[in-house]
């Protein structure tokens, strides 16, 4: 399950970085918003814990130091569960986007609920959602 994370955070980290500049794709990884909200509860938590192990670990890649530095002050503390309600709220709120990958709107929903990764008056390298993602 790590490992499936880490891929779709790769993924993820690869489009928040490269957004501003207009030349990203975005591979469909493995799972969308309307299959995440079907997992079971402990397997949203798993599925979860993997994906934000793999948002840290995006360093190994060339991920903004910065940006790392804001996700982790963001998500230090939390548990795996917590992680989770914050992706539900995001995904059951926004059913426009359930087609999305599930790695865009993690994102997303960590932009929605964590004011340093939201852009300052004069920063455009933070989106304020990633790759179209309402």
């Amino acid at each position: 399950m790590k490992i499936l994370g880490g891929a779709l955070a790769l993924l993820l980290l690869a489009c928040g970085a490269a957004s501003a500049q207009n030349d990203v794709r975005v591979f469909s990884g493995f799972m969308r918003g309307e299959t995440y909200l079907q997992l079971s509860e402990p397997s949203r938590a798993a599925y979860s814990m993997g994906l934000l192990d793999g948002m840290l670990a995006s360093g190994f890649y060339g991920a903004s130091s910065e940006r790392l530095e804001h996700l982790q002050s963001c998500t230090a503390g939390m548990t795996n569960t917590q992680v989770a309600a914050i992706f539900d709220q995001y995904v059951r709120v926004n059913p426009a986007s359930w087609q999305h990958p599930m790695s865009v709107l993690a994102m997303n929903s960590l932009i929605a609920a964590c004011p340093s990764l939201r852009p300052g008056p004069n920063d455009s390298s933070k989106p304020t959602a990633l790759c179209g993602a309402a």
